[in-house]
């Protein structure tokens, strides 16, 4: 195995194909191996070729502390988590000479063979997924198909049977009534809550559940939500109902426990961004209800339940969430596997590519040298996400033809444009004005009346930088945070 300079690492093992890299073949014969020992690498005085390189970061973590020497002039045996290392100094077969040979890397001149270290030794860029990543990816390939209206339908990948859910309906109960007292408080907020509600019973994206009733005990196979209103700054949605899939039941394990997360299948926020900025002309969009847009097998239905009703007076009733929800551990990968996938469809490759690449979860961020060709992208990516009942709204653009052009392209045009070219819009979290095409950053500094170092960091905390475009100045209040922690000042102590 080739290691750093600074690791003297012998072995091999079959299980991680780790090598050693020698040029020599040593005298074994005076070395007595103790018959119990299992070595990494049998072999290891054998010339074979490298498949990676191990840091020394590494070595620490694989070597053991327990050592066995094995004479004069001779090697030692040190354990490690591959089996047993011979270490050390090794006579060479030819016994007239008192030389002895140690050897932990070696090139060749072969320039190929030098590149393939260089490579080995890099960080891959390509994500090598874990086993349950690999499972759930199998899962949607395998379970996920469409129905008459093109719509996807998937399975939720589920890494331990519901079985081992216990009773979560008392709980969600509870959590439900609380919730009942905040909205008699709050009018404004209720009316909110209801409108959600009665809208996601309205698009069929829930449905009472007829065989269940308050008064029945609640199957072990199924699982209650609590769920709770969260205010937003969307002009579409100012308040989105948020279901707690974390929530734990009786046997002390809650739904998202026995999901499966999934692999990230969409490119990551800095590299859409930067390709964003590359452009001459851009747009952006999102999905519409992107996650309740896909529907979720009709058998695992009873493992989404919320308890609810509109008035204090009326029987609690329970419903059922037909489509992919919010707070559930696998609803990100479901929905963006969905909408990568929809990509095998596309015949253009550029329209192939923007789907691939150019979109963050529901948000798309595209761009082009030309209007004539990102008109085609856009009116490409729009057919093929239709044809899944994606809708694409809140157009933007730093060309107001191209947005023009859309519009006559949507079936569905209300409010699917925004052409205020004056005021910013919200991108992937930062303010762009595309009448100027920039970039802009909002910081709301309230000065209180006693500032601390809780109130410094909450003022850092607001800056959402990915490019680090202002880096330079929150660097300066960080320096401020750095003096205030070395002077040890708590986190409520007023500052001077």
């Amino acid at each position: 195995m080739a290691v750093d300079s600074s690791s003297a690492l012998h072995g091999r093992t079959h299980k991680q194909h780790i090598y050693m890299a020698v040029n020599i073949r040593p005298d074994l014969t005076n070395i007595p191996i103790p018959a119990d020992i299992t070595l990494a690498d049998p072999s290891f005085y054998e010339p074979s070729a490298i498949d990676i390189l191990v840091g020394a970061e590494i070595f620490w973590d694989v070597l053991g502390t327990a050592r066995i020497k094995l004479g004069k002039n001779k090697p030692q045996l040190r354990e490690s988590s591959l089996g047993w290392l011979v270490c050390g100094s090794i006579p060479a077969l030819n016994k007239n000479t008192n030389e002895s040979y140690f050897c932990s890397f070696i090139t060749h001149n072969d320039d190929t063979n030098l590149t393939r270290f260089w490579e080995l030794d890099s960080v891959s860029s390509t994500h090598c997924m874990s086993y349950e990543e690999q499972a759930c990816e199998k899962s949607f390939l395998e379970n996920t198909i469409r129905d008459q209206d093109g719509r996807f339908v998937v399975t939720l990948p589920l890494k331990e049977s519901p079985e081992v859910l216990g009773y979560s309906y008392q709980m969600a109960k509870r959590r439900f009534l609380a919730l009942e007292k905040r909205l008699a408080r709050d009018p404004a907020f209720k009316t909110l809550y209801f409108d959600f509600i009665r809208e996601y019973i309205d698009l069929g994206h829930m449905s009472e559940n007829q065989s269940s009733s308050s008064s029945s005990a609640p199957s072990e196979k199924a699982f209650f939500f609590p769920h709770h209103g969260i205010l937003r700054s969307s002009t579409t949605t100012r308040l989105r109902v948020v279901y707690d899939g974390s929530a734990s039941t009786t046997s002390g394990k809650s739904f998202n426990d026995i999901q499966m997360v999934g692999p990230t299948v969409q490119d990551d926020l800095l590299s859409i961004l930067l390709r964003f900025r590359q452009h001459k002309y851009v747009v952006s969009s999102d999905v519409e209800k992107m996650y309740r847009a896909i529907l979720v097998q009709p058998s695992q239905r009873s493992l989404q339940q919320i308890i609810f009703r509109f008035d204090p007076s009326d029987p609690l009733k329970t419903y059922k969430l037909n489509t992919v929800t919010y707070g559930t551990a696998c609803a990100p990968y479901l929905a963006t596997k969905c909408l990568v996938s929809l990509a095998d469809e596309c015949q253009d490759v550029r329209v192939k590519r923007a789907i691939q690449h150019d979109f963050y979860v529901d948000d798309f961020l595209s761009g082009s040298d030309s209007v004539e060709s990102l008109v085609e992208i856009s009116k490409g990516v729009v057919t093929t996400l239709q044809s899944a009942k994606f809708n694409l709204r809140k157009w933007q653009s730093n060309c107001p033809d191209l947005l023009q052009s859309i519009l006559e392209h949507k079936e569905d045009n209300s409010k699917a444009l925004n052409l205020d070219s004056t005021s910013p819009c919200k991108t992937l979290g930062l303010y762009w004005q595309t009448g100027t095409d920039k970039l802009l950053f909002s910081i709301d500094i309230k000065i209180p009346n006693k500032i601390t170092k809780r109130n410094i960091l909450s003022v850092i905390s607001q800056v959402f930088d990915p490019l680090g475009l202002v880096g330079p100045c929150i660097v300066e209040a960080k320096i401020i945070l750095q003096r205030l922690w070395l002077l040890k000042c708590e986190w409520d102590s007023e500052l001077h």
